[in-house]
């Protein structure tokens, strides 16, 4: 699994594939 700097920011998600982080960065 990735490591997530900024835990609030990022978005997980479930997939078949297993698991996906999605880091958001605010513009």
């Amino acid at each position: 699994m990735a490591e997530i700097k900024d835990r609030e920011n990022a978005l997980i998600m479930e997939t078949t594939k297993g698991q996906v982080v999605i880091e958001m960065y605010p513009e």
